[in-house]
């Protein structure tokens, strides 16, 4: 059967997670998120339309709860993110611990696949990491430096002691350049009192790939004798702006607007 929604996929990952629990008692709830994540199937490769997925549309896979059940190698953090990124500020390293639950020794091999071809793979500083018994190693991944601005995705892979393990990655570049400019309360029409403040507005600056542009101007305007007020002038590190709106004195129509460079509008 096939079926769909967090409604759903909630309960039959906490089934999963209480398998996993229930074989390792001792493990953290940071490690059975590992067992979880980074023992997900591949076997998911295209959505609906027929095109291929990466991790910002799959995450790190399909659950494969017997998988989970029985992994000993357990990864913090389970999944990387290096976070918006500008090409001055690349590149940025984090870094995986990678733990032996199990008792016997293991030899791991590490890998990167990635999602994006071009010029933004992601490195690590070892490929290979021999674990005994309770052991833990730890491995630096690098992203891609320099990257053109867009999202990179892919995995760093982990194989050996009959584990097949993915740790998903994601990273954004910025161009910085104003594309659109969004309404975070959606298209909105507002009632207030006459003279009397009718809440506020908040809007978000994005480029062309959907990522905030801070610091950029940000123009108010009002008609009919409305009010603007605690306006911010410039979108602050998450690409917002926000002001509180004020109706004139009398009943009516009243229009406030907000612009950004490039000739955006709303």
């Amino acid at each position: 059967a096939v079926a769909s929604g967090t409604s759903f996929a909630t309960p039959i990952i906490s089934g999963a997670a209480a398998l996993v629990k229930q074989k390792h008692p001792s493990f953290t709830a940071a490690q059975v998120r590992s067992a979880l994540i980074n023992t997900a199937s591949q076997d998911v490769t295209v959505d609906d339309t027929g095109a291929p997925v990466a991790p910002q549309w799959i995450g790190a896979g399909k659950l494969d709860a017997n998988a989970a059940m029985n992994d000993a190698i357990t990864i913090s953090p389970a999944t990387l993110s290096f976070g918006v990124l500008t090409s001055g500020s690349l590149p940025k390293t984090q870094q995986l611990q990678i733990s032996n639950t199990g008792l016997n020794t293991v030899t791991l091999s590490l890998a990167v696949a990635a999602a994006n071809q071009g010029s933004a793979a992601v490195t690590l500083d070892q490929r290979t990491l021999s674990l005994g018994p309770g052991a833990s190693g730890a491995v630096t991944a690098l992203s891609g430096s320099p990257s053109s601005p867009g999202s990179y995705s892919g995995a760093v892979t982990i194989q050996g002691a009959g584990a097949s393990l993915r740790v998903p990655y994601l990273y954004t570049v910025s161009d910085g350049t104003p594309k659109t400019l969004r309404s975070l309360d959606g298209p909105f029409s507002i009632l207030g009192a006459p003279g009397q403040s009718a809440g506020s507005v908040a809007f978000k600056l994005v480029d062309q790939f959907g990522l905030p542009v801070s610091g950029a101007a940000i123009s108010w305007g009002a008609t009919n004798g409305g009010v603007i007020g605690k306006a911010d002038n410039v979108t602050n590190a998450y690409g917002v702006a926000t002001a509180d709106l004020t109706p004139g004195s009398q009943p009516g129509l009243y229009s406030f607007t907000a612009a950004a460079p490039n000739r955006l509008r709303y």
